[in-house]
């Protein structure tokens, strides 16, 4: 049998350290050439994690009041996006989820013939819930202010979404309340409560309807909200392009 000749490379660089371990074996079996190739692979599929650890090792530089900055200074940029993005009206453009009482009350209306008057009452929650988010944003920022960061080392290293779902927590329920007023507005301009008023003649919510419909909307407002800052924070971790301050280069880089 023709001799084979296996030659396996593992590179291993960094700003400290650039190491190259070359393995050559003359003659090996089908089988051993076979086991120079795991070792090949376990050791290729370590290096992410060793570039985790580098990343890691060079943010506990970071003053604790450095990485609170900038996780602020990121979360108000993408609020910001998802605020243009939403204007710009790519935002939000699958149905969402109806809640249970409104996925009752959609049966109810489809059974009593009513069902153009629901769905256009869905198109209706759609157009104020796009509409309201600029204002969702403009008190996001204002409120993250105000968050206290209790392991901000934490929210930089543990996962790519994890300021935002610390925030998430934190402000959900806050940005509801005070976005309330503002929703009965949009509501009422688009309007959802003309719909409600007329389906409520017809099933069984009644005056319920318009709250049941106000609790859906913000909900899906502030959640909606956040999963696409979510997107935003992904994007600025992992981009150098959209990280455009020397603080979020610095912190996040």
């Amino acid at each position: 049998m023709q001799a084979r000749l296996k030659v396996i490379i593992i590179k291993i660089k960094s700003s400290v350290l650039s190491a190259a371990m070359v393995t050559t074996f003359v003659g090996a079996t089908q089988a051993q050439a076979g086991v120079f190739d795991q070792m090949a692979a376990v050791a290729n599929s370590a290096l992410p994690a060793y570039g985790r650890v580098l990343s890691q090792s060079s943010h506990k530089n970071l003053e604790p009041a450095q990485i609170e900055a900038a996780i602020r200074e990121a979360a108000a940029l993408a609020s910001d996006r998802v605020a243009t993005k939403s204007a710009a009206g790519v935002l939000f453009e699958e149905q969402a989820s109806l809640s249970s009482d409104l996925r009752r009350a959609r049966k109810l209306a489809t059974r009593l013939g009513h069902e153009e008057s629901f769905e256009q009452l869905t198109q209706q929650i759609n157009t104020a819930v796009t509409a309201s988010i600029p204002a969702t944003g403009e008190l996001f920022k204002v409120a993250i202010d105000r968050v206290e960061f209790v392991k901000p080392q934490q929210l930089l290293t543990s996962h790519d979404t994890a300021a935002t779902d610390y925030l998430r927590k934190h402000l959900s329920v806050q940005l509801q309340r005070q976005m309330r007023p503002l929703m009965s507005d949009l509501l009422e301009d688009v309007g959802a409560y003309a719909t409600t008023a007329e389906l409520a003649k017809h099933i069984e919510f009644g005056n319920m309807l318009n709250t049941i419909v106000e609790d859906y909307v913000l909900e899906l407002c502030v959640d909606g909200f956040f999963n696409h800052l979510e997107h935003e924070e992904v994007v600025i971790r992992q981009d150098p392009d959209f990280r455009n301050t020397d603080l979020l280069q610095k912190v996040f880089g």
